[in-house]
Parts: structure tokens; C-alpha cells; sequence
């Protein structure tokens, strides 16, 4: 008489070679449920905008970046810059500091201001937020250069603005001082997290606009 052995039931040896292929085949179609991967779509690995690398527009928004040396307190007049990319309002744009290695925050003196002007080729369209960190106010202007209106605290919504336009952002706390670092500007209609960036793009984003250096000229008698 013949055994049946492990999970075979059959007791003729063709009966068990039928139910060994059976056997078979359901653990290749388990094994294949195991391992199958679904395949990838838009809907499942999309990313939002506003979580994406390089959402920032504001170009040294945590005050890494001063080429000028520009000093803690001293008077910046209007149109004149201080840390990268930052220029002075209509009134002047003093401001006081202490310069870490990372994001610095700065505090712009009573009745003056700071601005900046996002170039056009940065710029595109929609609805953007402006959110940054500090007691600092701000105002805004689309498709300008020149920030208008009211103050606001952060963060300010900002519709309107065409793509391929000059927008500009305006900050100052009125007759009181006030404090200010990790700005960010971002097309989303919410704020999100502050993007950190590393310092050498910082610098590579500032130097497009001004590279401190040195010139030499050599002469022959």
C-alpha cells in the first residue's frame, strides 16, 4: 500500500504527480502576488508644486549671502544694497545684525525698509504666498518693481501676477524696529515649510547679479 507524504493526498503515483504541478502553480501565483509592484501613474507619485526643490523665489532669503560687507547699523541709503539682492526703500534701509554661518536674522530699524525685486525670468504667474519669520511687516507689488499698499504680517496671499513679469517685496515694521529672516515666496496658495538651501547655491544665485573680485594690470617698461 502506498503513504502519502507532506501535503500529497494521492495514493498512485500519477495522481501525486498531478497534485505536485498543482501544488506548483499556485505557489507561482502566490509568489507572484508577493512580488508584483503596481505600476507607477501621475495620481500616486505626483508632487505638489509647493513641496518641490527651488520653490523659493526670494534669492538670500535667510541673509547668508553679504558680498558688500555690509556693516551692522550702518546707513543704507535708499536704492543702496546691503546683504545680497536686499536694497534699501524710498526712506532708507538700516538694519542690525549678527552674521551666523546659516540663516541670520536681522533687525531693520525704525521707519526703514528693505526690498526685493524678483526678476521676470523667475517669475511664473499665478497665485504666490510670501511668509517668512520675524516681527516685521510687509507689502507687495505684482508685475512691479515697486512695492505698494498696505503692511500685512505673515503670510500674505498674492494674486494676480502674470508670468514673465517683475514682482517685488517690501519689509519694515512702521516706527517700530523689527525682525526678519527666512523669507520665502512660492507659488502655492498656502505657506510651507522654509526651504533650506545650501550656501554655494545661494552664492551661485547672487553672483548672477554681483561677484566681488579683483582686477590685475600688469605693465612692461
Amino acid at each position: 500500500t502506498n503513504t502519502p507524504a507532506g501535503n500529497i493526498t494521492a495514493t498512485t503515483v500519477q495522481a501525486a504527480l498531478n497534485e505536485l504541478d498543482a501544488e506548483k502553480a499556485k505557489l507561482a501565483g502566490d509568489a507572484a502576488q508577493v512580488f508584483s509592484v503596481a505600476p507607477a501613474t501621475a495620481a500616486t507619485h505626483a508632487v505638489p508644486l509647493a513641496q518641490t526643490v527651488g520653490k523659493n523665489a526670494v534669492i538670500n532669503p535667510g541673509f547668508t549671502i553679504n558680498q558688500r560687507a555690509y556693516v551692522s547699523a550702518a546707513v543704507l541709503a535708499a536704492g543702496a544694497y546691503g546683504h545680497d539682492r536686499w536694497k534699501a526703500g524710498a526712506g532708507g534701509g538700516d538694519y542690525s545684525f549678527t552674521q551666523l554661518e546659516s540663516n541670520t536674522t536681522i533687525t531693520i530699524a525704525a521707519n526703514k525698509t528693505l526690498i526685493q525685486v524678483i526678476e521676470n525670468k523667475n517669475v511664473y504667474g499665478g497665485t504666490y504666498t510670501l511668509s517668512w519669520t520675524g516681527t516685521s511687516l510687509a507689502r507687495y507689488a505684482i508685475n512691479s518693481a515697486t512695492p505698494a499698499g498696505a503692511y500685512a504680517a505673515s503670510p500674505i496671499v498674492i494674486t494676480g501676477q502674470n508670468a514673465g513679469t517683475t514682482m517685488s517685496i517690501e519689509f519694515g515694521n512702521g516706527a517700530s524696529a523689527g525682525t526678519l529672516t527666512k523669507i520665502q515666496l512660492e507659488v502655492s496658495p498656502v505657506a510651507t515649510t522654509f526651504e533650506q538651501e545650501a550656501y554655494s547655491v545661494t552664492l551661485a544665485k547672487c553672483q548672477r547679479y554681483y561677484e566681488k573680485g579683483q582686477v590685475r594690470f600688469d605693465t612692461y617698461a
